[in-house]
């Protein structure tokens, strides 16, 4: 007998019942098989014949195992768009989503829709970048990241979604430095996660650790918020995501570096400190 969509959804979840907490994924992963662009087509074609039920059983047992849905089906959703992921990068996170959504607000409300430039560091897959360029058409782009695999991640997924992004290859603030850069925004969401020890085992097994695991020999923030006069232009706002301690260790940097700077730290919607919003107005560096 032959079996619809539909019909191997609900057995699936009746055979394992612990999947009850993994629908969504269970979902997605059926669309993947069935080459469905996003979920409606989940509940509009539950009575289709299933395609490739081989296919799917041993990708549900991956996902058993514990490697991540997003990876599996290669596509992460990050502020209502699909974005092409592997794991030569991160999976979007929503703390992320809330990041990239003020930072959007807090430059309408600065800048307006004006000619800025915009610098995404530590891009990974690029979602950040291109969210922003879409919301920000007239504005110059450009996205770094110290590592190569995740630029070519991220010039796949502006190529998908056919956004014009300048991408460099480079650490903090050098790339744009050396290419007499000025700047308008700068938005980064490096490593903050201080051990292994403080990831789960999914994360741990399958996502770059160089990309969660901070350097406390070399801190982003404290390199950019150093630099940051090298690429001044005449109105400078900083926007980083930070881990849930950082606060005061962030509010002491932007004491030491940038003393006259106007600055505030949004909590996320868990109430964890997770946003920091740094307006600077002078064009120098005050020290």
């Amino acid at each position: 007998m032959t079996s619809t969509i539909g019909e191997v959804y609900e057995e699936t979840l009746r055979l394992i019942p612990t999947l009850k907490s993994y629908e969504i994924a269970i979902r997605e992963l059926i669309c993947y098989i069935h080459n469905f662009d996003d979920m409606s087509h989940f509940y509009l074609q539950k009575h289709q014949k299933f395609a490739d039920l081989d296919t799917f059983r041993a990708y549900l047992a991956r996902f058993l195992n514990g490697e991540p849905i997003q990876y599996l089906t290669k596509r992460s959703y990050f502020l209502g768009e699909n974005f092409y992921v592997d794991n030569r990068v991160l999976i979007p996170r929503m703390e992320t989503e809330e990041v990239a959504q003020f930072a959007i607000k807090k430059t309408k409300e600065i800048f307006g829709n004006d000619n800025i430039n915009i610098a995404d560091i530590g891009t990974g897959s690029g979602v950040i970048a291109l969210s922003l360029k879409r919301h920000f058409i007239n504005a110059q782009v450009f996205a770094s990241d110290i590592s190569n695999d995740a630029l070519d991640v991220a010039k796949i997924n502006a190529t998908k979604h056919k956004l014009d992004v300048d991408f460099f290859h480079g650490e903090n603030l050098i790339p744009f430095i050396a290419k007499r850069k000025n700047i308008n925004l700068i938005i980064s969401n490096p490593p903050y996660i201080e051990s292994k020890l403080d990831l789960e085992k999914s994360v741990l097994g399958y996502e770059p650790k160089q990309a969660l695991i901070v350097n406390k020999d070399n801190s982003v923030y404290e390199e950019i918020l150093k630099n940051h006069h090298l690429v001044f232009d005449e109105k400078l706002l900083i926007i980083f995501e930070i881990g849930e301690n950082m606060k005061k260790e962030i509010i002491s940097l932007i004491n030491k570096y940038t003393p006259n700077a106007q600055y505030e730290i949004i909590k996320d919607i868990n109430k964890k400190d997770r946003i920091v919003s740094i307006l600077i107005t002078e064009d120098k560096m005050d020290l």
